[in-house]
């Protein structure tokens, strides 16, 4: 017996792993960061494959017990060659060194074939796992490059294990692409502590991207000018344009404050100093915001509810329309009691089903049967750290 190594393949993620690095990981990094650190805990050996967004080169560190290895910098190499030399030789290279047991890798894209070809070859297990509702139905995939959609399908038929956030996207994969994935739902951060102080601003917190429809968040913001709204997220990558368009239309809106990129803990700080989370996107996965802010006791609005549980849990409100959206956070904003149920409510729920020792333990079991299926990696266990 030896422990399972394992290697998630999330090539933003590096300034999760160690501060002062660049670059903008969204929900999927932080979900896997987290992840990383309770299967550490469970006794499997971790590493991440990143690209080298602090430009340190290609040598390995470990960070907090986890081993990081680098690809190329994320702009390195010329136009229309760069996809093969540096990226794809690098990322081949960077795999090839985490010499893990099986390979984890999280959003529909070209990567997911890259990482089944490399696992494929080197015998080793290959874990695929979906961020989005749009991962598991073609129809609405929003990988459009034909070479990046034909690379996704591609990998995802060569999957040991297939994981779905929800019982939705589990039912999606079998209806559309005829997979039967495993759900382990996103582990929610573990904070004990209460609100020490009233909330202070009603928050949008997310990549400032079309479909999260920003600008029905400044229709909000304008239906209650006497409150406080803040707005904070990073641009989609090439999506600076339309970032600095939302912007100057929030400096419009006077009582609506535009922070935009934030770090972590800047963004767990405005979770806790929130009177309530605003989601206003068009479809999600399971967002690690609504996880944010009911483990900071603060209730939630959106426009979606992966697998009804804003609304069976009671931790917030759901309208799919923006008159629906204005007028639930009008009835949040009116009941201060009715607030601080919701955020209790919302903080039982995500303590019961997103415990993160759980959802690594969960995610355990999967990485375990893949790696277990490919001949050469021999009966692998994990033990728990002491």
């Amino acid at each position: 017996m030896r422990p399972l190594r394992v290697a998630f393949v999330a090539l933003e993620a590096l300034p999760l792993l160690r501060s002062g690095a660049s670059g903008a990981p969204g929900g999927a990094e932080r979900q896997q960061v987290l992840l990383a650190r309770e299967l550490l805990a469970l006794g499997a050996e971790v590493s991440f494959v990143t690209f080298d967004a602090d430009r340190r080169g290609t040598a390995p560190e470990i960070a907090d017990g986890i081993e990081i290895h680098r690809a190329c910098a994320p702009d390195a190499g010329l136009p229309v060659v760069r996809f093969l030399y540096p990226r794809l030789t690098s990322i081949w290279g960077a795999l090839d060194r985490a010499g893990a047991d099986v390979y984890y890798q999280r959003c529909a894209g070209m990567l997911t074939g890259v990482v089944a070809a490399f696992a494929r070859r080197r015998g080793r297990g290959f874990v695929f796992s979906s961020a989005h509702e749009s991962d598991c139905d073609p129809a609405a995939l929003m990988v459009k490059n034909p070479r990046d959609r034909a690379l996704y399908f591609h990998g995802l038929s060569r999957a040991d294990a297939v994981v779905a956030q929800t019982e939705e996207q589990r039912r999606l994969f079998r209806e559309r692409l005829g997979i039967e994935a495993e759900v382990v739902r996103n582990a929610c951060p573990r904070r004990e502590s209460r609100p020490t102080a009233p909330g202070r601003h009603v928050l949008f917190l997310a990549a400032t991207r079309p479909w999260k429809r920003p600008e029905w968040f400044l229709e909000i913001a304008r239906a209650f000018p006497g409150v406080r709204f803040l707005m904070a997220g990073a641009p989609a990558p090439r999506g600076a344009h339309y970032a600095r368009a939302i912007a100057a239309q929030a400096s419009a809106v006077p009582n609506v404050e535009w922070a935009g990129p934030v770090p972590p803990e800047a963004a767990a700080r405005l979770v806790r100093d929130a009177i309530l989370l605003v989601s206003t996107s068009r479809a999600e996965g399971f967002p690690n915001t609504t996880l944010e802010a009911w483990a900071a006791r603060r209730p939630v609005v959106s426009a979606t509810d992966p697998d009804g549980c804003i609304a069976a849990s009671g931790g917030g409100l759901v309208a799919p329309t923006l008159d629906g959206l204005v007028a639930a956070v009008g009835r949040a904003l009116s009941d201060e009691e009715g607030l601080a149920a919701m955020g209790e409510r919302g903080f039982a729920h995500a303590r019961e089903h997103h415990d993160p020792r759980r959802c690594a333990g969960e995610l355990l079991d999967v990485l375990l049967r893949a790696a277990n299926r490919r001949e050469r990696a021999g009966d692998l266990a994990v033990e728990p750290a002491p």
